[in-house]
């Protein structure tokens, strides 16, 4: 793995990725994991970033997004996994500022994000933010997960657009626009599933049916069989008047 002219991957390696929080989901747990939407190529259809864990740091890899407005996490799962699901995983072409970057390259049918996303834990997890300052994150951490942490009490757990089908059979709405993009960072959801705005559905499943398709007034129905009848009795009525002054010329 990794002889592509660059520095060898172990076989064993772990890698991380950054996961934006349109991309966090509940784990049925009170946690939070990431998405399978957020182990899909760019939305500019270049390969998925990653970065080989034991070459980077926690700090380098949310440096680049600080500025963001949405809150970022770091997954690690193996390359192994996604090798399995074959991908595979080059160092070319170069990312000169981020030696440890790689690209996994390949498919990436909906298996292969719910395989990704079922082995990855959390390097650094969600809210993400405070993000590490300092000599919090100078050291790798390639062999450090941190278990999954309850979402923020204004941060409600949503459904993996992507891995759980609705019961109500609804489509996803829209997402707002994604962060700019940044390398190893998860591309808008499958646009979810995902999605979110990037930060959530334009339509939830209990919301109210327009008002054009709603009944205001449901004796309505009864009034206007009673005024049908009216409208027949008075026909009938002078029906047989107009009959009678006609015989009685």
């Amino acid at each position: 793995m990794g002889e592509d002219g660059g520095k060898p991957i172990p076989a064993d390696a772990l890698l991380w990725r950054r996961v934006p929080d349109w991309h966090w989901v509940g784990d049925g747990s009170g946690g939070l994991r990431a998405s399978s939407a957020a182990f899909e190529d760019d939305p500019d259809n270049s390969p998925m970033s990653a970065a080989v864990a034991a070459e980077t740091t926690i700090l380098r890899m949310l440096d680049p997004v600080r500025s963001q407005d949405h809150a970022f996490a770091v997954a690690e799962f193996p390359a192994a996994v996604a090798c399995a699901q074959q991908q595979s995983i080059t160092r070319l072409p170069p990312v000169p500022e981020e030696p440890a970057h790689v690209f996994v390259i390949g498919a990436k049918r909906k298996r292969v994000g719910r395989a990704l996303a079922k082995s990855a834990t959390w390097a650094w997890p969600p809210p993400g933010r405070p993000y590490p300052v300092g000599e919090v994150a100078t050291q790798p951490q390639a062999t450090v997960s941190t278990p999954l942490r309850s979402a923020p009490a204004a941060l409600p757990e949503r459904q993996d657009p992507v891995d759980e089908r609705r019961s109500s059979g609804a489509p996803a709405g829209g997402r707002a626009p994604a962060p700019q993009h940044a390398t190893f960072d998860g591309g808008p959801e499958e646009d979810v599933p995902r999605s979110k705005p990037a930060t959530g559905h334009a339509m939830a499943d209990n919301e109210s049916r327009p008002a054009a398709t709603q009944d205001p007034d449901p004796q309505h129905p009864r009034r206007a069989s009673r005024a049908v009848g009216v409208l027949a009795i008075g026909t009938a009525v002078a029906f047989v008047a107009t009959a009678a002054w006609w015989l009685s010329r």
